[in-house]
């Protein structure tokens, strides 16, 4: 948990000063981190929508999507002072990992075949 604590003197309420002490630092972490992943996600949807005929930037963008939601995983993990959102990152990354290595071996096998990484061709490869 980040140390830093800044206090502000709020209002006066009745016959006193109220102090608050605001964790200035987690704040902005918890919030620009949450901006940052939501900006990766929404760049991975954004680049599948985009990149619709190229297989491999496909893959790329998945992968993107997938950092962006253990990123924001990571950050409320941090910020909440919880170790389940650290163990549910470790799992995306082992199925994103996975998911790479097996989604890269049926491009190069798909390549070998057609000679070309066209999306629209997939159809063809049904039983």
């Amino acid at each position: 948990m980040v140390e830093l604590v800044d206090t502000i003197n709020l209002e006066f309420i009745g016959r006193k000063f109220v102090l608050v002490q605001v964790q200035l630092a987690v704040i902005f972490v918890l919030t620009y981190g949450i901006v940052c992943g939501s900006f990766l996600f929404a760049v991975g949807v954004i680049g599948c929508f985009l990149m619709e005929k190229n297989m491999v930037m496909i893959l790329v963008v998945l992968e993107l999507m997938f950092l962006g939601v253990s990123f924001n995983f990571a950050i409320l993990s941090v910020c909440l002072d919880d170790i389940v959102g650290q163990v549910i990152v470790l799992f995306i990354l082992v199925v994103a990992a996975a998911e790479s290595a097996l989604g890269l071996a049926m491009i190069v096998i798909y390549y070998r075949l057609r000679g070309v990484l066209n999306v629209g061709g997939l159809n063809m490869l049904k039983g």
